[in-house]
C-alpha cells in the first residue's frame, strides 16, 4: 500500500486531522482506485494504458503512460492538485524540510558561467575559502567523469546534479577565483547546508523592527522566536512581518507563529471538504509578542500560509495589513507517497479565515489556464495600481470582533493599499534581480572594511546608505549596461539597492 504523510498539519495544536483520501496505488501496471465500482473503472483504464503500450505508433512505457495519465486526470480536479515523479520529490520538499546536502553556496549563471552569488556560513564552501564572484568552471565526483560548467548549453539543473550529493560525499572543483583571477582546483565534502526561511531580521528604526519571511518550512517557527528575541534586546516595541512573495510553506508553521501572536484562545484558521469534517486551530495560550504593535506586508505573491497568517492576524484585530490583495491558494493539500517513491499532492480541503472567509479564489476544474491568466490580469486591468479596495463589497463583506469590515472573494483584501511601484520597476526591470543580487554580493565584499567603520547597525545603514562610485563602476563592469545616474533615480533605488546589500552574508555579520 502507499505511503501516506501530511504535507500540511496542524499536530502542536492538538488537532487530529482524519482525511478521507482515495487510497492509491500501482498494481500489476494498473493503477487502482479502491473504490466500490472499482471493477469498471480499472477495466477502462487498464485496457487504455495497454493498448497504448502495445499498439500506439510510438515506443512509450507503461510507467510514462501512468504518470501522463494521473497528471493529466489531477488537472481536472482543481489547480493545485499535483503529481511529483519519485526523482523530483527531494528537490520539492528540500525548501520546506529547511536543508539539503551540498557545498552550500548560492549560485547564479552569468554570462553562460556559474558564479558564486554567496557562501552558506559554516558551510564546505566557506571552509574551503570560496568567495561571491568565484568562478565554478568545472566538478568532478568520485569515480565520474568530469561536468563541465560553463558554456551557452549550462542550465541550474545540469549545475544541481553536478554539486549536490551524499553528505561526506566528495566532489572536486576548478575554480576561477575573482580576486587574482587565478584557477584552483580543490576539494570539498559535501555537508548537511540548512536553508534558512527568513531571509533577513533588522531593526528599521532603533523601536521597529522587520522580518522577512521567505518560505513557511520546518525551521521557520523556530527562526521567527529567535529573530524577535534578538530585535527586543535592540528596544524593539513594534514589528513589521514581510510576507510579500511568500508562496507559502508548512501550515503549522504558519499557525505557530500566529499563536505567538494573538491572545488565547483565538480562532487561527479552520479547514472544511466533502470528506472532512470542520477542523479548527485556535491558539494555545498567550503569545510571546502578542503586545507588539504588529504590520502585515502582502503581496499579490503572498498565497497559502502567508494567507492563512495575514487572515488570522487581520480577522483577529490583531495587526494592520497593508500592501496588495494576496494570490487567493487556499486549498489543503494531503501529500500521498506511491510505492514508487513518488508523490500525489490531492486537495483535500480549504481553508477558511476566523470570520468565515474562503481564501481559495475562484475557478473551474480543468481550466487551469484560465485561473493562472487572471492571476496575470491583475497587471493589465489596473488593479495593482489601484488604491481602492477591488473585491465585491456588496457580496463578500464580514466583520471582525471588533466591527471591522473585510472582505473575501478569494485572497486576503489588505487594510492599507499600496500601488505597485512603477517608478521604481523601471529600474528594477533594467537589472534583473539575481545578477543586482551578484552585483551587490562582490561589492559589499570590496567595501566592507569601509561599511564596518562608517555604520554601527541595520537602521543607520539603511537611512545614510549612499550608492557610491565604486557601486556605479561595479554595476557598469559586471553586467555591461550603462545607467543614467542621475540624482533622482539615486534617491528611487536607494533602499532597494540598500535591501540586497543587508541581505548579503558580508553585511549581514556587521551587525
Amino acid at each position: 500500500m502507499p505511503m501516506k504523510t501530511h504535507l500540511l498539519t496542524t499536530q502542536p495544536y492538538r488537532i487530529l486531522w482524519i482525511f478521507g483520501i482515495v487510497a492509491l496505488s500501482f498494481m500489476g501496471g494498473q493503477y487502482s482506485v479502491k473504490t466500490t465500482d472499482q471493477r469498471s473503472s480499472n477495466t477502462h483504464l487498464s485496457q487504455l494504458i495497454a493498448l497504448i503500450s502495445e499498439r500506439y505508433v510510438d515506443r512509450i512505457s507503461k510507467p510514462e503512460i501512468e504518470q501522463k495519465a494521473i497528471s493529466a486526470l489531477l488537472e481536472q480536479l482543481d489547480p493545485h492538485s499535483s503529481y511529483i515523479k519519485a526523482t523530483e520529490v527531494a528537490r520539492a520538499n528540500e525548501g520546506l524540510n529547511g536543508n539539503f546536502q551540498g557545498i552550500g553556496v548560492e549560485f547564479i549563471i552569468f554570462r553562460d558561467t556559474v558564479r558564486i552569488l554567496k557562501c552558506i556560513p559554516d558551510g564546505p564552501s566557506e571552509g574551503a575559502g570560496l568567495k561571491s564572484g568565484d568562478c565554478i568552471l568545472e566538478a568532478r565526483n568520485t569515480g565520474q567523469p568530469k561536468q563541465v560548467l560553463f558554456g551557452k548549453n549550462i542550465n541550474e539543473e545540469h549545475v544541481f546534479e553536478a554539486l549536490r550529493g551524499p553528505e561526506a560525499s566528495n566532489v572536486e572543483l576548478v575554480v576561477k577565483r575573482l580576486e587574482s583571477a587565478k584557477t584552483e582546483t580543490l576539494m570539498l565534502a559535501r555537508g548537511e547546508i540548512p536553508i534558512p526561511s527568513i531571509s533577513c531580521a533588522i531593526a528599521l528604526k532603533p523601536n521597529t523592527g522587520y522580518i522577512k519571511i521567505q518560505r513557511f518550512g520546518a525551521q521557520t517557527h523556530t527562526e521567527f522566536k529567535n529573530a524577535v528575541n534578538q530585535l527586543k534586546q535592540k528596544g524593539l516595541t513594534s514589528l513589521i512581518v514581510d510576507l510579500r512573495g511568500n508562496g507559502g510553506g508548512y501550515l503549522n508553521a504558519a499557525t505557530a507563529i500566529a499563536d505567538e501572536l494573538l491572545p488565547k484562545d483565538a480562532t487561527i484558521v479552520y479547514t472544511e471538504g466533502a470528506h472532512q469534517h470542520k477542523n479548527q486551530s485556535v491558539s494555545n495560550s498567550g503569545g510571546c509578542y502578542e503586545t507588539l504593535p504588529l504590520y502585515v506586508l502582502i503581496d499579490q505573491e503572498s498565497a497559502s500560509a502567508s494567507e492563512i497568517l495575514a487572515g488570522a492576524i487581520q480577522d483577529n484585530d490583531r495587526g494592520t495589513i497593508i500592501g496588495r490583495r494576496s494570490f487567493g491558494k487556499g486549498l489543503v493539500q494531503d501529500q500521498i507517497e506511491l510505492e514508487d517513491g513518488s508523490v500525489i499532492r490531492l486537495t483535500v480541503a480549504r481553508y477558511y479565515t476566523p470570520t468565515g472567509r474562503c481564501i481559495q479564489r475562484p475557478y473551474e476544474p480543468g481550466k487551469n489556464s484560465a485561473y493562472e491568466q487572471d492571476a496575470l490580469d491583475r497587471y493589465t486591468n489596473g488593479e495593482l495600481f489601484d488604491t481602492t479596495n477591488t473585491s465585491d463589497k456588496t457580496k463578500f463583506i464580514y466583520t471582525t470582533p471588533k466591527g471591522k469590515r473585510v472582505y473575501g472573494g478569494g485572497g486576503i483584501n489588505p487594510d492599507i493599499k499600496i500601488p505597485l511601484d512603477t517608478s521604481r520597476n523601471k529600474f528594477q526591470n533594467s537589472i534583473p534581480h539575481r545578477d543586482l543580487q551578484f552585483v551587490c554580493s562582490v561589492y559589499a565584499q570590496h567595501k566592507i572594511t569601509v561599511f564596518a567603520k562608517q555604520f554601527k547597525s541595520e537602521s543607520e545603514f539603511m537611512s545614510s546608505y549612499y550608492p557610491d562610485e565604486t557601486f556605479k563602476s561595479y554595476v557598469s563592469a559586471y553586467l555591461k549596461i550603462k545607467i543614467n545616474w542621475n540624482a533622482d533615480l539615486l534617491n528611487l533605488c536607494k533602499a532597494y539597492i540598500g535591501r540586497i546589500l543587508l541581505a548579503t552574508n558580508v553585511i549581514m555579520l556587521l551587525f
